[in-house]
């Protein structure tokens, strides 16, 4: 998986359907955190705030498979004092900026989000994997959600 190169409509109107019409997306750098747990966004992003001042955005890092399917993953970066903001959860594959999709109405409440996810092509086989992870989602987060 990988950022979309380019901002497309498709792109646009995925966005749309998560925040609404006007999503702004924009490109992030990363800079991961030395020494921080990898995939632990949020509370990376938190110690951040308590160390270095500056507030947490919360959001949706965009990613796709070229041609497929496109995926939202919630995500948070840190937003500094001079209001950059910058992604920096470590990840197990470092790679280009993120596209990040600020959600003005959603935080982070201690609970897993499941990712959203649409379909680029018509194939079966992709509808399929989707109804796999979402059911993946709920079997590990079945004690959560009760």
């Amino acid at each position: 998986m990988r950022p979309p190169k380019l901002i497309q409509p498709y792109v646009v109107s995925f966005a749309a359907q998560i925040v609404g019409a006007g999503a702004a997306l924009r490109y992030l750098p990363c800079a991961p955190l030395q020494g921080a747990l990898q995939n632990e966004r949020f509370a990376v992003v938190d110690a951040q705030v308590r160390q270095h001042g500056g507030r947490a955005q919360y959001g949706w890092a965009i990613w796709e498979r070229p041609g497929v399917y496109i995926e939202a993953e919630f995500h948070a970066v840190w937003c500094n004092s001079a209001g950059q903001w910058i992604d920096i959860a470590p990840r197990a594959m470092q790679g280009p900026p993120i596209l990040f999709l600020p959600d003005p109405c959603r935080t982070y409440q201690g609970r897993q989000v499941n990712n959203v996810r649409k379909v680029l092509t018509r194939d079966e086989d992709v509808e399929q994997l989707f109804a796999v992870l979402d059911r993946m989602f709920m079997l590990a987060n079945e004690a959560e959600l009760n």
